[in-house]
């Protein structure tokens, strides 16, 4: 019975080696459904891309929607977005959040000509759904990263604590200093 036992598990392990396993780029938005991939899991682009097709199929393109030329969109009712579109989509609640995602996923705000206002990225285009999957969120700094002497200073911290932790009375010597 053990040996049987052994035998069977090694034939799993040898299935689940083979088994194919699909990788981003075999993915796209039209397959996600056949994995059963539920909405909330899906990214930040692929529920934009997503609110955009919806919304002249669903009859609110005139708050948000696609410019006529696909290559970038525009949010052109802010309350009616904020109020009626955005929480079937997102789960954030601010007109700033949602601002917020789109520059960390690198998305740019046209400041001139007739698309103005609207948010362009070079990877989210109408009906091409396989670029979205190119889109990284970008990381957030940490605190105080964005101090030009901030690596410098980090350096100089852990020294001293070193320094204080290979002789702790140096630590009653810094609070005597300091007046604590």
């Amino acid at each position: 019975h053990r040996e049987q036992s052994i035998i069977y598990h090694q034939e799993t392990k040898m299935k689940k080696r083979f088994v194919h396993k699909p990788s981003v780029v075999d993915c796209t938005l039209q397959s996600a459904p056949t994995l059963n991939t539920p909405f909330e899991t899906l990214s930040f682009p692929l529920k934009l891309h997503k609110m955009l097709e919806d919304a002249t199929a669903k009859g609110f393109d005139h708050v948000i929607s696609f410019s006529s030329d696909g290559q970038c969109f525009h949010v052109k009712n802010r309350e009616r977005f904020v109020e009626d579109v955005m929480p079937k989509y997102f789960r954030m609640k601010q007109f700033a959040s949602f601002h917020r995602q789109l520059n960390f996923y690198g998305f740019e705000r046209i400041n001139r000509g007739s698309d103005k206002s609207s948010f362009y990225h070079d990877m989210f285009r109408r009906g091409e759904k396989r670029l979205l999957f190119q889109m990284k969120r970008k990381r957030q700094k940490t605190p105080g990263s964005h101090h030009p002497n901030f690596e410098e200073d980090k350096l100089v911290a852990l020294k001293a604590l070193h320094a204080i932790q290979q002789n702790p009375h140096l630590l009653l010597k810094v609070r005597a200093c300091k007046g604590w």
